[in-house]
């Protein structure tokens, strides 16, 4: 086996043996991608809608789709 090989494996064992740091790298995208769809939601959609041609109209309830809260 090439040296690369042995040290790759040894730190992927080393990565799923510490509980901590792979649950902070599961839950890392999911916090960023909130903050994302907070704080740059409105322009991400304004800029979505104006990309499209004028040709194609979309509902607004498909760009503005609600999100269903559930108790």
């Amino acid at each position: 086996m090439s040296m690369a090989f042995i040290l790759i494996k040894r730190n992927i064992k080393l990565f799923f043996k510490d509980k901590g740091m792979f649950f902070t790298s599961l839950i890392t995208p999911a916090i960023l991608l909130v903050l994302y769809v907070t704080f740059l939601g409105n322009v991400y959609r304004d800029s979505f809608t104006s990309n499209l041609p004028n040709s194609l109209k979309l509902s607004e309830s498909i760009i503005e789709e609600p999100v269903k809260k559930t108790l």
